[in-house]
């Protein structure tokens, strides 16, 4: 017998899946809002959730994240009433086991949820999962949360794996988090930097030479790929390789196998490919700038970065990991710091993500000098700047977001003021960006699935 809990505000659908639920002998409860539905979430054990996406007071879809993390971690089943294939897709994306329309028959509904509850039972079944080893990768909000339960699952496989995101969102970490919590972390996790690969010793570079094989070649080099055997290899940007280049990774990708250059004999590499990338890689297939052969090889495992402002709740955690790190690093006393620094940090759309903000906070401590309390006044004038054009920003202050002595309108709550903000800024940036779509994506920094599915969620216009 499971519990299962329905959030919806039609009450004709609530209680017609709630009678099914109790014909086949499971427990229904029902919420209206989003709000009360995460209250019970919170304070109850559901095996599973029953979601709609769009209720009184929010997107469904947007509180995925939050469900899947819960310390019982209910599977969530999205039931809608105007299915489209990008709902679909970030519904999926955020964790849930299926996506309905609400005018699926009901066989259709009982046969998703009896699978779904299989799958929970069996899951539970399994033997726990070790702890992760992540010293480095810092944050407990719901991104960083699927990302950990992403690297928990992929640390144990085979399958080589694909991770993209915007520039300093931390790929590389995620890697190297990986290899660490993998077989292999005993052995070597070699790094590939595909942007400064030149195309003319690429080959000698990942397969090595023998004495002889070049003018200068005067003794024998190892190559990256022999020096990553019984490890890792992360190829990292992987996107900036030339055709060439590709046609090279591609057949050692499929033997794991090389020939270092004035070599006769094939050599094995026992190596674990991890590959990262900030480029679209399906586009550049699109535009033939990417062999689509490689790009199936590669995204065996995929997942997506979050960028940082996908994930401001951490803010608390990274600043003073980064604020610790930076005193140790000039061997100066840990400094403190006061919440204005951290309320005008988590102000800020970081489009350079985690490694604009660590050089941010870099460059607070030198200002501050032997002071020992680090405030907003110590970030760079840039940064301020920016700052204070964002707050003024036409549009980014309305009415109904001011208060005054003489008119005091109720507050919305954070979600509210979340999601009129962010369709503020959507809309801004498609007026000013109509005719060049590329660079309204770049201005965003977001990955181009997320770009579209929030252009989707606040019903824009792209025409």
């Amino acid at each position: 017998m499971s519990q299962i809990l329905i959030i919806d505000d039609d009450s004709f659908i609530a209680e017609t899946i709630s009678s099914l639920i109790l014909h086949l002998g499971h427990i229904p409860t029902s919420a209206l809002t989003l709000r009360d539905g995460l209250k019970q979430a919170g304070t109850n054990k559901f095996d599973l959730i029953l979601l709609d996406v769009s209720l009184p007071d929010g997107n469904g879809l947007e509180i995925i994240p939050q469900l899947t993390i819960l310390p019982n971690a209910p599977e969530v089943i999205i039931i809608t009433g105007f299915g489209d294939t990008n709902g679909a897709a970030l519904a999926i994306t955020n964790g849930a086991w299926d996506y309905l329309v609400k005018g699926d028959s009901l066989h259709n509904i009982r046969l998703s949820l009896e699978r779904a509850l299989r799958y929970r039972e069996a899951r539970q079944k399994q033997p726990q999962a070790i702890s992760l080893k992540r010293d480095d990768l810092i944050g407990e909000s719901p991104a960083i949360k699927q990302l950990c339960d992403f690297i928990a699952r992929a640390a144990g496989g085979t399958a080589d794996i694909l991770l993209t995101g915007a520039t300093g969102t931390g790929k590389e970490l995620a890697a190297r988090t990986i290899h660490d919590n993998s077989p292999r972390q005993k052995q070597g996790f070699v790094v590939v930097d595909c942007a400064a690969l030149p195309l003319n010793l690429s080959e000698s570079t990942l397969f090595g030479s023998r004495r002889g094989a070049y003018t200068g070649a005067d003794r024998d080099h190892e190559g990256l790929v022999a020096k990553a055997d019984g490890g890792s290899l992360f190829f990292d940007e992987i996107g900036e390789l030339s055709l060439e280049q590709q046609k090279v990774l591609l057949r050692v990708l499929q033997e794991r196998s090389y020939r270092p250059l004035g070599d006769s004999k094939e050599k094995k590499s026992d190596f674990r490919l991890i590959a990262a990338t900030n480029r679209d890689l399906e586009e550049m297939v699109q535009e033939s700038t990417f062999r689509r052969d490689l790009y199936y090889r590669l995204n065996a495992l995929d997942y997506t970065m979050p960028t940082l402002a996908e994930r401001l709740e951490d803010i608390d955690l990274l600043a003073p990991y980064f604020i610790n790190h930076f005193c140790k690093k000039n061997g100066a006393e840990t400094k403190g710091f006061s919440p204005d620094l951290i309320e005008t940090l988590k102000s800020y759309n970081w489009p350079g993500n985690i490694r604009e903000l660590s050089q941010a906070l870099e460059a607070a401590i030198t200002m501050a000098g032997p002071e020992e309390t680090l405030y907003s006044q110590h970030l760079a004038k840039h940064l301020r700047i920016n700052l204070s054009q964002i707050k003024f920003a036409p549009g980014s202050r309305k009415p109904s977001q001011t208060l005054t002595k003489t008119h005091l309108e109720p507050l919305p709550t954070l979600a509210q003021f979340r999601q009129a903000a962010e369709s503020e800024y959507f809309t801004q940036l498609l007026q000013q960006n109509r005719q060049n779509l590329k660079e309204a994506l770049k201005i965003s920094g977001l990955s181009r699935s997320r770009f579209y599915d929030l252009i989707k969620r606040h019903k824009l216009s792209l025409d």
